[in-house]
């Protein structure tokens, strides 16, 4: 956790630091290249230091995200949504999730790059899927503490209107940035969403009918 607060801080420093240069001398954001921009107005030695930031966040979130979906692999197979060899543990470690993951991850960014014309074209894709995709779980989080916390409405006080707040920046940060990102990757999020509903309402209508089925032999 220290490990990723430190890197998450750093590299929010960088933006910052980044995007105020920009606004401040009234560069156009679209036309600047970030890289020649640090090198020449900085120097050799903070680039140096930015792109260790880079590298640093990169690799921590992407550590993050494969460990996030390896965990949710696993958790999915040991209630039965995905397939039961998943759910297998390996000493203490999930390891058929693990290894599933790095396929999907390797899978997604080998396509990306032999589909899309650049590298940087590949990034700016998976990046604005993923931050939408990211955007529309915290809406999700914060709308189960909110129902979580009515159940204690007054002890929990606190809980309900960081979740009301997160709620509503959330909503605001996701309606901004589908707006500023192109129809193409609007349409792959709001695919993946509906995609992800259905399969979701099948399992449920699925559940429901084996429980009415063991209801039947019960009785």
């Amino acid at each position: 956790m220290t490990v990723i607060l430190l890197g998450g801080l750093l590299a929010a420093f960088d933006v910052y630091t980044i995007a105020d240069h920009i606004f401040f001398f009234g560069l156009n954001p679209e036309k600047v290249n970030i890289v020649d921009l640090i090198r020449d107005r900085f120097g050799l030695v903070t680039f140096v230091f930015v792109l260790f930031g880079a590298i640093n966040d990169s690799i921590l979130a992407t550590l993050s995200f494969m460990t996030a979906t390896s965990r949710t692999v696993f958790a999915m197979a040991s209630t039965g949504l995905l397939p039961e060899k998943l759910g297998r543990l390996q000493g203490s470690k999930p390891t058929n999730a693990v290894l599933l993951t790095i396929l999907l991850y390797a899978g997604v960014t080998l396509i990306s790059l032999f589909s899309l014309v650049t590298a940087f074209e590949a990034f700016i894709v998976i990046s604005s899927v993923a931050l939408l995709a990211n955007l529309f779980i915290h809406l999700a989080a914060d709308s189960s503490l909110f129902k979580i916390s009515l159940k204690r409405a007054r002890k929990r006080r606190v809980e309900i209107s960081l979740a009301i707040g997160g709620a509503l920046f959330t909503i605001y940060d996701l309606v901004a940035s589908i707006i500023a990102t192109s129809y193409s990757i609007v349409y792959v999020f709001f695919a993946w969403i509906i995609i992800g509903f259905l399969i979701a309402e099948v399992e449920d209508m699925a559940s429901q009918d084996e429980n009415e089925i063991e209801d039947k032999h019960r009785r």
